[in-house]
């Protein structure tokens, strides 16, 4: 189970740093996700531990070890980019062997693992078949198949949900996580869902503009978001920038006020006889509503008189 740790890394792109003295670490055999917009520095610090972006100063540290000189193929790393890349010309078969076959590794042993592999990810009928006749999540199952073949002890993965279905992204992301538990990986998983983040995710790095806004359980940095961006990157209703606000609640919210901005968890929201009155100007099967000041409502009583809403 291999430690990564980032001390003051700086990455610049066009003299520009995208990465500007960054410092965390990820614990080993966990599952850690970089949550961010596009442009956050995410596929960066991927790049950077693998080893095939250029750190302008400081270090990347593995169980304590020095790697910034070390080439990429000697870091025991299996990674999977966004772009799955298949080779169109070789089998699914031989597709996943390929990294073992470059190592020479013997045939009897590359067997062995491609069938083993093959096996852990539910793909054994796929083996036969060239990659132009797989689905997207078929794909996808044979790319992380060909990362996990060498043994890595860290497993890289830049997005590799989001071309997916809803019901395939689900299945693939619960096959990663039993995976990632059974061979006690290091993961560093990236993407913009905080569905995928509270699903998959040990610990949570939320990132903007190269730097980590916060970091933990996605429950808790969901009780205590600390920017307005960190709330709106993990999915949470009713945050507002203070200018949001509007003027007939701003005395009322004052207890839900944050540095910047305003966060009014749901469940400090009811429905009452008095209060504020509301339009509810939309309604789901579970009788949840948005109403005309941006607040999201949740209600289970049909019978509810939905005229007003009061706060805890």
């Amino acid at each position: 189970m291999t430690q990564i740790k980032l001390e003051n890394l700086t990455i610049q792109y066009d003299e520009s740093p995208v990465i500007n003295n960054l410092n965390t670490q990820f614990k080993g055999g966990t599952f850690n996700i970089l949550l961010g917009k596009s442009g956050a520095g995410k596929s960066t610090i991927l790049k950077a531990i693998l080893g095939i972006a250029k750190v302008h100063s400081g270090k990347i540290l593995f169980d304590g070890e020095i790697m910034n000189t070390v080439p990429s193929g000697k870091r025991n790393i299996g990674y999977v980019p966004q772009d799955q890349i298949l080779f169109p010309n070789l089998s699914v078969w031989d597709n996943i062997a390929f990294g073992l076959k470059i190592k020479k590794t013997p045939k009897e042993q590359i067997r062995t693992r491609v069938m083993n592999v093959a096996k852990l990810l539910n793909a054994e009928d796929l083996l036969d078949r060239d990659p132009e006749n797989l689905s997207g999540g078929e794909k996808q199952r044979v790319a992380l198949a060909r990362a996990l073949i060498i043994n890595p002890s860290i497993l890289l993965l830049d997005e590799p949900l989001s071309s997916l279905d809803t019901g395939e992204r689900m299945r693939l992301a619960l096959s990663l996580k039993k995976v990632q538990k059974k061979l006690q990986l290091t993961v560093i998983y990236v993407t913009h869902s905080a569905i995928e983040a509270e699903l998959l995710g040990d610990e949570i790095f939320v990132l903007e503009h190269g730097d980590i806004l916060q970091s933990g359980e996605f429950q808790e940095l969901k009780k205590n978001p600390t920017t307005f961006s960190s709330a709106e990157l993990l999915g949470l209703n009713n945050i507002f920038r203070e200018a949001e606000i509007p003027i007939e609640l701003r005395k009322v919210t004052e207890k839900f006020r944050r540095d910047n901005f305003v966060y009014i968890p749901p469940s400090e929201i009811y429905f009452s006889d008095k209060g504020h009155e509301f339009e509810a100007i939309s309604q789901t099967n579970d009788f949840s509503y948005i109403q005309t000041h941006s607040i999201f409502l949740v209600s289970r009583n049909k019978n509810d008189n939905h005229k007003f809403f009061n706060f805890k």
